[in-house]
């Protein structure tokens, strides 16, 4: 059986997503492009991985984050006072700005080797609201949500997914929370028409015992 081109692959799905997030097809339309596209892949394709995230994946509100926790692990979450000490340890809030961005540069760096500059008013929506972009290649991008890592230079291509517990710790941190909502409030009011992949999009994922 011949399967689908990993680049022309990667180009339909990344145009079926930019499609939807404008309005252009329905949620019903976007999945069963998905499913279609997952039959017409090779069996060891990476992409079949991130096909099945989106067809299976719970939303923020519903799971606290992209990655998949048990019930204890969310039964346990401390509250926000509780980390904050450990919180301010993960990342710099820096104080200025780079062509208009309000900035914050996360302390550690992630499994790509470096560390995520995130832009409060960035205007690109893509992978996630907010996002990061790595420090010394901007063009490669962190759904802040997920853990997900693309180089946009190559059509989206996806790369590794960062550890579940930097991204827990990210959004451990409080001001990376305030941060956030400041960065949804923004593309909440200039960007009325966008259509989120969640309900609430200011309902941020729930704080959680590392």
């Amino acid at each position: 059986m011949d399967f689908i081109e990993e680049a022309g692959a990667y180009a339909y799905l990344f145009t079926s997503r930019e499609s939807l997030t404008h309005g252009f097809i329905s949620v019903f339309e976007y999945l069963s492009r998905l499913m279609h596209l997952k039959q017409m892949l090779s069996p060891t394709s990476p992409l079949r991985e991130l096909i099945l995230e989106e067809l299976f994946w719970r939303p923020p509100d519903l799971e606290g984050d992209g990655f998949r926790l048990e019930d204890t692990e969310i039964q346990d979450s401390t509250t926000e006072s509780a980390i904050r000490e450990k919180g301010e340890d993960t990342a710099n809030w820096i104080q200025g700005y780079d062509d208009g961005y309000l900035e914050f540069l996360t302390k550690s760096q992630g499994v790509l080797g470096d560390k995520w500059m995130f832009h409060q008013y960035d205007h690109d929506h893509f992978p996630s609201i907010p996002h990061g972009h790595l420090n010394k290649q901007h063009s490669t991008k962190l759904d802040a949500y997920r853990g997900y890592t693309y180089d946009t230079l190559s059509n989206n291509k996806p790369l590794k997914r960062e550890k579940k517990r930097f991204i827990i710790e990210l959004w451990n941190n409080p001001e990376f929370r305030t941060f956030a909502i400041r960065a949804i409030d923004y593309y909440l009011e200039y960007f009325p028409a966008f259509q989120w992949r969640v309900s609430y999009p200011r309902r941020l994922p729930r704080i959680k015992r590392v």
